[in-house]
């Protein structure tokens, strides 16, 4: 397993690891199923070559034939029985072709069919990659905007308990509390649709990395340097 894919595996289960953008964008490309389909066409393509490049070496074929006989005398007086006789036939065979256009031309394709292969390969790379940081960073976004969404929670129940008390004290209406608890109704909505986002964007991130969909994930911080 790469190092990255078993620290996710086998971190604590009480808290996930962080995962890091170089992280996310190295485990991207050596787990990701589009990148290991490219890689693969890759090695085809290189096997290709090699087998049309052997076409282009001396074909050597090499027979071996043994042969064992013993003769047996049998005569009034005995048996007689001469030594074996072994005879071992060796025939070698090779062939070379001078100049075989159909052959080279063959090789060459495959050789071009090798480079074609990396550029495709390097092409869906780069998707793949750009595609998890997309992801990394909506991922990351929409946490931070679940953040932003629970302080404008916090603010309103304060709000509310604040119109409520002063309810009490005669010095707010009913219709400030009824207010107060539409903000918070608001804000509790909010949160319920961002969570659902959320979800999303971790299912899209977790497949794009090719992790366990149900299993853990934390992003660390991301600071932009100038």
């Amino acid at each position: 397993l790469p190092p990255i894919l078993f620290t996710l595996i086998f971190a604590s289960p009480t808290r996930a690891a962080e995962l890091t953008l170089a992280q996310a964008l190295e485990l991207g490309a050596t787990a990701n199923v589009s990148a290991l389909v490219g890689q693969e066409s890759v090695t085809q393509a290189v096997e290709a070559a090699r087998q049309q490049r052997s076409n282009l070496l001396p074909q050597i074929s090499l027979d071996l034939q043994q042969e064992r006989n013993q003769e047996v005398v049998v005569s009034a007086t005995g048996v007689v029985q001469n030594a074996p006789f072994n005879r071992l036939d060796t025939n070698l065979v090779g062939t070379l072709w001078l100049l075989n256009p159909t052959q080279i031309a063959t090789y060459a394709a495959a050789r071009t069919g090798v480079k074609v292969a990396q550029l495709g390969h390097q092409q869906t790379l780069q998707s793949v990659l750009s595609a998890v940081a997309q992801g990394y960073f909506t991922h990351l976004r929409d946490l931070k905007s679940m953040e932003v969404i629970q302080s404008n929670i916090d603010q309103a129940q304060v709000l509310l308990t604040l119109a409520q008390a002063q309810l009490k004290a005669g010095v707010a209406t009913q219709i400030d509390v009824t207010r107060a608890e539409s903000q918070l109704a608001i804000a509790e909505q909010s949160r319920l649709q961002q969570e659902t986002v959320i979800y999303q964007s971790e299912l899209q991130l977790k497949q794009l990395l090719g992790l366990n969909p149900s299993g853990p994930l934390q992003l660390a911080d991301f600071a932009a340097q100038g």
